[in-house]
């Protein structure tokens, strides 16, 4: 008796060609957004770091003012190493009254003070800016730091 033989199914158990290569673009396509997305995340995180660094040394800045510098209307400038520099403005800030005061006594002054921090970062020029206002005591120039 002879047996006709049944041509056989290829097997069926592995991946064509075109299966791997979907695949390997998928892979590739998702590792791609995924580094995007960290180094996006790297990126804010350094930008945010320098935004507090900025904002502590301008309110270490402005906390001198009338202490260690003088508190009188002008511009200053400096650097706080050598990546942050600094530029304060500071301007009388004058009020308009009906009637001017009969008092002897000498008034004190206030004064706008305006700070602003900037630095580079990724070959954009970037800035903190701080304004406050400052009262002087009556006729006081600029006593600075005293001893007792």
């Amino acid at each position: 008796m002879s047996t006709a033989r049944r041509p056989q199914k290829p097997d069926s158990k592995g991946f064509t060609l075109i299966e791997v290569l979907v695949a390997f673009v998928i892979l590739t396509t998702t590792m791609t957004v995924i580094y995007a997305i960290f180094a996006n995340g790297l990126n804010s995180l350094n930008l945010s770091s320098d935004f507090t660094r900025a904002a502590l040394l301008a309110e270490s800045q402005l906390a001198g003012v009338g202490v260690l510098t003088p508190l009188q209307a002008g511009e200053q400038q400096g650097r706080f190493d050598d990546r942050y520099g600094w530029d304060l403005q500071i301007s009388a800030v004058t009020a308009d009254r009906a009637e001017p005061l009969r008092d002897a006594r000498p008034q004190p002054a206030l004064y706008r003070l305006a700070l602003t921090v900037s630095w580079h970062r990724s070959g954009r020029e970037r800035e903190f800016r701080l304004e406050t206002l400052r009262l002087s005591s009556p006729g006081a120039v600029n006593r600075g730091l005293r001893s007792r």
